[in-house]
């Protein structure tokens, strides 16, 4: 904390130590830098933030000299059960369209019953209400300020139902919209599983395979790997869902959202090495 007042923001590698204890994921073997730890659970308790990155590294700075002294005040007179419902108001505006089943439900740890009451209040209250989505048993809800446009979008889909179209982009594991697994099953019929953490021998699809967004749309996966060295996308896995008809449209926009990919990545080549259905060619 000294350093970063003196010094203001700096990165985990300016602080040198060589002892090694339990952090986040370590759980069988101590390898966690004793300072890497300290600086998460000072970012934990709001005692210094992530000011800036440089790439994937973190600049962690003193949040007593990088956040407005009106806005620190009123911190701390929040009382703590404003500062909860605040935190599940940002929740619902975050998700937009939510259910109280969710175990993360205000990103807080809160019981069942106690989800629903809070659910219960704001339907009440009319800032929140109810929403039926045909074959679909978990109820959900929304913000009365979203009716308006989920009827204008429900009124226009019943008049013509429109073919695939849009921009295609991949989504990466931790996107907003993947969130909620289960909200993917109910409104995309799109099964999804980060499998960072399943053992190599079980995993599917790959570590950091990506859904692939078409418009509206989840239409399939996309597992890539960056060979730098070589200057190549390749792409481990190119899965499209069961039904998705592969037009000569999609076809091209799919090789260029992966051209444009690849260029993001600073690579030009592209290798494509396993599809599903098998012969699926878009380069």
């Amino acid at each position: 904390l000294d350093r970063l007042k003196a010094e203001g923001p700096l990165p985990s590698r300016a602080f040198k130590s060589e002892n090694r204890v339990h952090g986040y994921w370590d759980n069988k073997v101590a390898k966690t830098k004793e300072t890497s730890h300290v600086l998460n659970l000072l970012l934990d308790a709001g005692s210094i933030r992530v000011v800036h990155r440089e790439g994937t590294e973190r600049f962690f700075g003193l949040t007593e000299s990088t956040i407005p002294i009106e806005l620190l005040k009123k911190a701390e007179k929040i009382e703590l059960s404003e500062a909860r419902q605040a935190l599940i108001d940002k929740y619902i505006r975050a998700y937009r369209l939510f259910d109280p089943r969710d175990s993360r439900f205000g990103w807080q740890k809160m019981p069942a019953a106690e989800r629903r009451r809070e659910v219960e209040r704001r339907v009440k209250e009319g800032g929140v209400i109810p929403v039926e989505i045909d074959n679909v048993k978990r109820s959900y809800f929304i913000m009365i300020e979203d009716l308006e446009r989920l009827q204008e979008i429900s009124q226009n889909a019943q008049k013509e139902k429109k073919p695939l179209e849009g921009a295609i982009r991949f989504l990466p594991p931790l996107d907003n919209l993947l969130w909620r697994r289960d909200r993917l099953v109910d409104l995309f019929d799109f099964h999804y599983r980060w499998e960072i953490y399943t053992p190599r021998s079980k995993r599917r699809y790959g570590a950091y395979a990506m859904p692939i967004l078409y418009g509206d749309q989840l239409i399939g996966l996309i597992d890539p790997r960056l060979d730098r060295k070589n200057g190549c996308l390749i792409v481990q896995l190119l899965q499209l869902k069961s039904g998705v008809d592969l037009t000569s449209k999609l076809r091209r926009q799919l090789r260029e959202a992966l051209e444009s990919f690849a260029n993001f990545h600073g690579v030009q080549n592209i290798t494509v090495e396993k599809t599903e259905p098998s012969g699926l060619k878009v380069l």
